[in-house]
């Protein structure tokens, strides 16, 4: 059957079994939101759970930790965006980040990974916001999670006045740890592959330049050129060293032998996509690419998210900071920036769709 084709049976199922039971139940009553294909559920009892948690020395060393990495991802996000434009103005069009859209960035068969990973990224994320708000004594008034279709949403809902007029570095602490629990899990996840997963080729994670790749996809694993091995990013590269563009190239992938024509790059061949970490086979292919996904967006949300632009933690961080000394200051740098990198990101996006040549 074709992936599109189950996928969209698969989501028509889940949403109208989850009417049903809804109103069957009267889910309302105890916080369900269910609409056509729009899902938001709401907790106070959640929140109360939270609010349990006791100061502890190991929870502020870790949202101190949190701080630290924040700043750095900080830097990294915004570096790496500032690239996409440099490397416009340079006419090379590389993406920092890519935008995760069903049967458009990726095919349909890889829905449930993504399905599974984003809710593995949304439950450290929140959880670990929440953790820090009980351990610095920030009131919760909620925690909600929500479904729009097939994309997946949550929230801690802290009590804004206490928040604001907290310490700065509890502030810093709860901003910054959501996106050091992804941080942590996306480590964890580059851990396991390693340890679990011998190497066998290398993952294609996007296709930068479609009219070079031909019939590769992203999420395709090669695992040679001309029948010679590539395990590794360092051992393509050798080979491509060799090859000159307009030569014909035979890649051996996991869904049989594509053939390409090299393309340029100043003077270098390319084959037109953009490789990840080695493919690994040990124990079995739908262990590799759960692992694979959670890796790739808990790591993807953690630079994401401390973008210094409103309302992500980054901007929020950046925000409170600048708060200690001129609030009217702190808002227009916050809003520069974030007019600043929608822009950048935008710039990112026209790169990932092919509209930058």
């Amino acid at each position: 059957m074709d992936y599109l084709l189950l996928a969209l049976i698969s989501v028509t199922i889940f949403w109208v079994v989850l009417t049903l039971v809804s109103r069957y139940y009267k889910l309302k009553k105890r916080g369900w939101d269910v609409w056509p294909f729009f899902l938001h559920v709401k907790s106070k009892r959640i929140a109360s759970i939270f609010q349990r948690a006791r100061a502890s020395r190991v929870g502020r060393v870790w949202g101190d930790l949190g701080i630290a990495l924040g700043f750095g991802q900080m830097v990294l996000a915004s570096y790496l965006l500032i690239l996409s434009l440099q490397s416009v103005l340079a006419a090379t069009a590389q993406a920092a980040f890519y935008p995760l859209i069903p049967g458009v960035t990726f095919d349909w068969r890889y829905l449930p990974y993504m399905v599974l990973a984003a809710a593995i990224v949304l439950i450290t994320h929140e959880f670990a916001h929440g953790h820090l708000m009980a351990v610095e004594r920030i009131p919760i008034k909620s925690v909600g999670v929500f479904i729009a279709l097939i994309l997946l949403g949550g929230y801690v809902e802290p009590d804004e006045n206490v928040l604001k007029k907290s310490a700065l570095s509890s502030q810093l602490r709860i901003f910054s740890v959501g996106s050091t629990a992804n941080l942590a899990v996306g480590l964890i996840g580059i851990v396991l592959i390693s340890v679990l997963f011998p190497p066998s080729g290398l993952l294609v994670i996007s296709v930068s330049r479609p009219e070079i790749a031909g019939e590769i996809n992203p999420n395709d694993v090669i695992y040679a050129v001309n029948s010679t091995s590539t395990l590794s990013v360092e051992q393509l590269e050798e080979f491509m060293r060799d090859v000159r563009p307009g030569e014909t190239l035979v890649l051996t992938t996991n869904r049989g032998n594509v053939t390409i024509t090299a393309g340029s790059q100043g003077e270098r061949a390319v084959i037109g996509v953009v490789l990840g970490y080695p493919f690994r086979s040990g124990l079995g292919e739908w262990t590799f690419y759960a692992l694979n996904w959670v890796l790739a967006i808990s790591l993807g949300v953690a630079l994401f998210n401390m973008l210094p632009m409103y309302p992500l933690d980054g901007g929020r961080m950046l925000q409170a900071v600048l708060d200690r000394y001129s609030t009217r200051f702190s808002r227009f740098v916050v809003a520069l920036l974030t007019v600043l990198f929608i822009s950048l990101f935008a710039v990112n996006i026209a790169i990932v769709f092919g509209l930058v040549p």
